[in-house]
């Protein structure tokens, strides 16, 4: 197995603290826009990077030499999650901009 050092986990700590302050700010920029034509998008990008955060947050266990090999999988799982929801966040934010009418920018 590759070695892995501290920094790796300093380095997946600093990703779950980042994208927890994403989330928050996701989240009160959807409470902002409620009602607006961007509100759905914000909805799904909030619960996206939650999830990355917690992937990130599992995945420092490992890396420390505490869990098991099949926590990589978990954490996995919750990434391809937040790709899938970010992915369809942005989908949704595409066809609200285009139904605006921007579709020329």
């Amino acid at each position: 197995m590759v070695e892995v050092t501290h920094w790796d986990a300093y380095i997946q700590m600093f990703s779950t603290l980042f994208a927890l302050a994403i989330a928050w700010y996701c989240f009160r920029l959807a409470s902002f826009l409620k009602g607006g034509i961007f509100h759905k998008s914000f909805r799904m990008f909030g619960p996206a990077f939650l999830l990355y955060s917690i992937g990130s947050f599992l995945d420092i266990f490992p890396e420390l030499g505490i869990g098991e090999e099949w926590v990589h999988m978990i954490h996995l799982t919750f990434y391809a999650a937040s790709f899938t929801l970010v992915t369809y966040g942005f989908n949704l934010f595409y066809h609200a901009w285009k139904k605006m009418g921007m579709e020329i920018v």
